[in-house]
């Protein structure tokens, strides 16, 4: 038996926007995204040379933190 995906299924996944109206199928999209935001961040603290005495421990600590903060900040953007 092949399992199909309803269109909104997919474009949540093509468009790595949490909205499928599947809750397991959203985290995983959102804990991607927060993934890849917050190797955004590292890349460019990483490429600010003012940070690079850092501990390496605290540049991922602080990625993800910036990374929930866009999510959160993207989340209230939609709310309003």
């Amino acid at each position: 038996m092949i399992n199909r995906i309803t269109l909104r299924e997919y474009a949540a996944i093509k468009l790595r926007v949490p909205d499928s109206g599947i809750d397991w199928l959203d985290e995983m999209i959102l804990l991607a995204k927060r993934d890849e935001l917050a190797a955004q961040a590292m890349q460019g603290i990483s490429a600010n040379h003012c940070f690079t005495d850092l501990p390496s421990g605290k540049v991922s600590e602080w990625a993800f933190e910036q990374a929930d903060a866009m999510i959160a900040a993207r989340e209230k953007g939609a709310q309003e």
